[in-house]
């Protein structure tokens, strides 16, 4: 009978090898878990910056195309009439790591931030005349590179103003 009732169930020995396979394998879920959540965290940051960006040289060709770029702009800021008459100045600040938008009304300056997480960007002219023989900014190329968590992506594009040229 001794020998039937000690088999009948765990021993102590057993119960602790149960024990720490199923604590190994509860943190190996856990470490699993932690690192996908990590890697979605990362990605979404990367996203939200590099969506920045694109959101941010679309506007700024979007309104060099449409407008009349200022022959002051330099390769750090670009200032532009806009086609509703508006002062804009779009400015990278590599300090700050942003793009930031001023807009100038009424004698007024309102500043807001377009993109974070930039870690280099220029503008670029190519000069040419307007309607009346006049030097003006014909063409506006932009690079800009975003930059988080180790991942990097450099968008660039150009705008030509159609409001200055001769058809």
């Amino acid at each position: 009978h001794r020998a039937a009732a000690r088999r009948a169930g765990l021993g102590l020995v057993e119960a602790m090898i149960a024990l720490a396979i199923t604590a190994a394998l509860l943190t190996a879920v856990a470490a699993a878990f932690s690192a996908s959540s990590a890697a979605i965290n990362e990605n979404d940051e990367f996203f939200m910056a590099t969506q920045g960006g694109r959101v941010a040289l679309s506007r700024i060709l979007t309104q060099v195309r449409r407008g009349t770029v200022s022959t002051n702009s330099t390769a750090q800021q670009i200032t532009l009439i806009t086609d509703s008459g508006k002062t804009h100045k779009y400015t990278i600040d590599l300090v700050d790591k942003v793009i930031k938008l001023t807009i100038v009304e009424n004698g007024t300056e309102s500043t807001h931030v377009l993109a974070r997480t930039i870690s280099a960007g220029t503008f670029s002219y190519e000069m040419g005349t307007d309607y009346d023989g006049n030097p003006c900014v014909k063409r506006v190329a932009m690079t800009l590179t975003v930059e988080k968590n180790n991942n990097r992506i450099l968008f660039s594009g150009t705008g030509t103003c159609r409001a200055v040229l001769k058809y």
